[in-house]
């Protein structure tokens, strides 16, 4: 259930920068001339010139090229707010700051809250931050973890330091929404705001096997869905006029219902999509996608169905036990299911914007824990009605555990044993 904290919660967090601050950002946000896009992402708009371009050579494939050795399971990366630099999480409970430019550099702390996290689980930990989209004038950094003492989890809203926006203070948060967790596992984590201004959290359905807790079905619990929050119009947050459950019927708080652990998600503005990898259970994993403006209310139907089929456990498959009758017309039909004989967890990530690789342009972008791969399928062919046939571009890539951009939209992936990887496109020369 979402619950408030047992204090009283701190002053809106409202950052005061002090000069310093305030001339670091502004110098940033004039050389970086970006517009956001993401979770603290952004992408370089579109330009205009007069000068003829050369085309790019043929793509020939991709390749992964190590910007960071030296993380602390880093569990998620967005861009950071001086527009040059990455923010990495680290899932023991802190946030650095890295320049992909120097990789030999070493890592800068952005914040650590170490003694205030349970990492013990491996589901556990700090699990991600996003920035408010206007960071930091009217909102800070979002950060969701679970919490020491009590293993429940907490989106909290951290302010910067007075003299550079770069560094969040520890001491100045705020407890925006509060969940109690039965169970160590499934804790979700993605933290997105989108082209809504709202801020969207995928939370899981609370752990156990089949989804022992029952919170799947349950659009009275958060868990198992996704929040849709206002975090400007009200302290800590108000409800957005529109959302499925404003008037009854489920949680306020509740955009769509179903899931298993939806790690992360994306939202596209340019298809109006959400994007959503649930790690599933035993034989199936799923990519959900649903219209971003209408999609509300959508049930996408954990744990009667998994993938293509009605949900039956590995244990009961193994008894003999006849197969469950369920229809999968009621709910909503995953655009993607894998088969887990080809990988074992989903990770989600960005719908490519970038430039580097114009051919990966308007791709959902994703991986596997286990295969440690880095697949895409054309987003908006799929919208339009096409089955989403994966390209796999790389594989071998270490236990991947989240995909993110930087502020120009070219792609980072994170690995459990705590390297940071740029994909770069490898072309070819002309011939001739």
């Amino acid at each position: 259930m979402v619950t408030s904290p047992d204090s009283p919660r701190s002053p809106r967090v409202r950052p005061a920068i002090g000069l310093a601050g305030l001339a670091a950002l502004l110098l940033a946000a004039c050389a970086a001339d970006t517009v956001p896009v993401g979770p603290g992402t952004t992408v370089a708009p579109p330009t205009t010139t007069t000068a003829t371009t050369v085309p790019a050579a043929p793509l020939s494939g991709l390749e992964a090229t190590v910007v960071a050795d030296d993380l602390v399971e880093p569990v998620a990366v967005i861009a950071a707010p001086d527009g040059e630099r990455l923010w990495v999480v680290e899932r023991p409970g802190r946030i650095v700051a890295v320049d992909p430019a120097d990789p030999e550099g070493a890592a800068e702390l952005v914040l650590d809250i170490r003694d205030e996290v349970s990492a013990v689980g491996p589901e556990q930990g700090l699990l991600s931050v996003a920035l408010h989209p206007d960071y930091p004038e009217r909102g800070g950094a979002f950060v969701y973890l679970v919490t020491a003492g009590d293993d429940d989890t907490e989106l909290r809203e951290y302010g910067p330091s007075d003299d550079d926006p770069g560094v969040l203070d520890p001491s100045r948060f705020e407890v925006v929404l509060a969940v109690d967790q039965p169970h160590e596992w499934h804790n979700g984590g993605g933290v997105v705001f989108g082209p809504d201004g709202y801020l969207y959290l995928g939370l899981g359905d609370g752990g156990g096997i089949a989804d022992r807790y029952e919170n799947g079905q349950d659009p009275d619990t958060v868990l198992g869905g996704i929040v849709r929050i206002d975090v400007d119009a009200a302290d800590p947050y108000a409800i957005p006029p529109d959302n499925p459950f404003v008037d009854g019927g489920g949680a306020p708080e509740l955009w769509s219902f179903g899931l298993r652990n939806p790690w992360r998600f994306a939202l596209d503005a340019a298809t109006d999509t959400m994007v959503i990898a649930d790690v599933g259970q035993d034989q199936w994993e799923d990519i959900n996608i649903v219209p971003l403006t209408t999609g509300g209310g959508t049930n996408f139907g954990w744990p009667i169905i998994a993938g293509p089929e009605c949900f039956q456990s590995r244990a009961d498959r193994e008894e003999g036990l006849p197969a469950p009758v369920c229809d999968p017309d009621e709910f909503h039909t995953p655009a993607l299911s894998l088969d887990r004989s080809d990988g074992c967890a989903v990770i989600g990530g960005p719908v490519y914007r970038g430039a580097a690789i114009p051919e990966l342009t308007g791709h959902y972008i994703y991986s596997d824990y286990c295969r440690g791969s880095l697949r895409s399928f054309p987003l908006h062919a799929v919208v339009a009605g096409a089955e989403a046939d994966q390209i796999e571009h790389l594989t071998g890539l270490g236990r991947i555990t989240s995909v993110g951009t930087d502020h120009r939209g070219e792609l980072y992936l994170t690995d459990q044993e705590g390297t940071l990887q740029r994909i770069d496109p490898i072309r070819s020369a002309p011939s001739g």
